[in-house]
């Protein structure tokens, strides 16, 4: 990376919590209304450990449970895209009345969050159809919000996504979209764009294995200051759950783990999901369908392997 490219790097501000964080302020800058505060916005595939990420983030300003007086998004386009996609029958869709209903309402609630103080969002790419979703609105976002990419590999992520389908006897109906890598690496390339520089890549594996060394460097490289005690969460008991409907949207088939979650602990991390690998594996309609995501997945996989920026290279 040269030295224009690191210098757009410059993402400290100030910043105002609900908590009173203490967070990186450079020194022309004053802790006033919290209005020109960088948010983040992390962009995953699904079953990316992102939920964990976005819990380690969103420790920041509290885990924003009371909606829609929080801090923290987890996924508000997930609702409007199903609905609007006619996809509520998806395995765990719960639809809830208080999440937007429509791709126009999450935007406005979106920007609503970003422009008044900092925020964490936790997004999936393959929602953000750019026909509904446009250039015109990520460049207002990222006035206010920092990109922050989150990949894991397609043999983790593809088996653990599709195998709700295959309990249910329509494994085809798991897309290519919901696979994601494409959809997310399109997504990587259209905020390169709009932002004038490669966004920030983190690997799940390489948090997963080793979480205060890596999440402590990627704080700093987004402005932030890293407190170990980030990485220990309150799990969620039956009235969080009820208070969150961004929680509800997916009841608890996909988030009950990270939400159960206490704590976030190095551990070694298999780039494979064995359990559903297998099973997925010896049945023939599934295995096609299983090698044909995977097939199609790791080419952009790759790509953003390639293409993002991890903070040890920001100043090189």
């Amino acid at each position: 990376m040269n030295a224009a490219q690191s210098e757009l790097y410059s993402i400290g501000s100030a910043y105002v919590s609900k908590n009173n964080a203490s967070v990186a302020v450079q020194p022309d800058q004053q802790l006033s209304s919290g209005k020109d505060a960088k948010s983040v916005i992390i962009f995953s595939i699904a079953r990316g450990t992102s939920t964990l990420l976005y819990r380690v983030f969103s420790n920041l300003v509290g885990e924003g449970k009371e909606f829609p007086e929080g801090s923290a998004l987890l996924e508000p386009f997930t609702q409007a895209y199903h609905i609007e996609h006619q996809l509520e029958g998806t395995p765990g869709f719960n639809r809830q009345e208080a999440w937007p209903v429509n791709t126009e309402c999450a935007k406005k609630l979106v920007l609503e969050r970003v422009k008044n103080g900092f925020t964490v969002i936790k997004e999936l790419a393959y929602q953000l159809d750019e026909n509904k979703v446009d250039d015109a609105f990520l460049t207002e976002l990222f006035e206010y919000a920092e990109p922050l990419f989150l990949v894991r590999s397609p043999e983790s992520t593809i088996p653990s996504g599709m195998y709700p389908y295959f309990e249910k006897g329509d494994v085809t109906r798991y897309s290519k979209e919901e696979a994601g890598f494409f959809e997310l690496h399109q997504l990587f390339d259209r905020v390169s764009k709009i932002i004038s520089r490669q966004p920030l890549i983190i690997e799940a594996e390489e948090y997963l294995e080793n979480p205060t060394d890596q999440l402590s460097q990627y704080f700093s490289a987004l402005g932030l200051t890293f407190k170990q005690e980030y990485l220990s969460f309150t799990p969620y008991g039956e009235q969080d759950k009820q208070n969150d409907p961004s929680f509800m949207v997916w009841g608890d088939t996909w988030y009950k783990n990270a939400f159960a979650t206490k704590e976030l602990k190095a551990r070694k991390v298999q780039k494979c999901m064995a359990s559903d690998y297998q099973v997925l594996l010896h049945n023939p309609v599934a295995c096609e369908h299983l090698e044909d995501r995977l097939v199609k997945s790791r080419s952009s996989y790759k790509k953003l392997l390639q293409d993002g920026v991890k903070p040890g290279q920001l100043n090189k």
